[in-house]
């Protein structure tokens, strides 16, 4: 697996499929179906996290989910062979740089 940041987008890349699972406890405000994929907006305080590149979520808007919950599945990209979850933080609807989550 590899990453990418993209200024406010952290792109997670692997070989292989995975069960994403929530990295904090939420409530999740949307399920968009994107044609190709999935997104999952949840948001705690005044905190939003987007999970997209999903296949198959099991969740469902006003759910709660909590953080190490499995929520859906990676979706495969057969045009590039691999598969890719891209996370964005959002604080106040504004986003965050996706290099500042992390002490590096």
């Amino acid at each position: 697996m590899h990453t990418n940041l993209f200024d406010s987008t952290l792109r997670l890349i692997t070989d292989s499929a995975f069960e994403v699972k929530a990295v904090h406890d939420g409530i999740v405000i949307a399920v968009y179906d994107l044609t190709d994929y999935y997104a999952v907006v949840t948001k705690f305080g005044n905190y939003s996290i987007v999970y997209s590149g999903l296949n198959k979520p099991v969740c469902r808007k006003g759910d709660t989910i909590r953080a190490g919950q499995s929520f859906a599945s990676l979706m495969c990209d057969h045009d590039e062979g691999n598969n890719w979850l891209e996370l964005k933080l959002i604080k106040n609807g504004r986003e965050l740089s996706a290099a500042s989550w992390f002490d590096w």
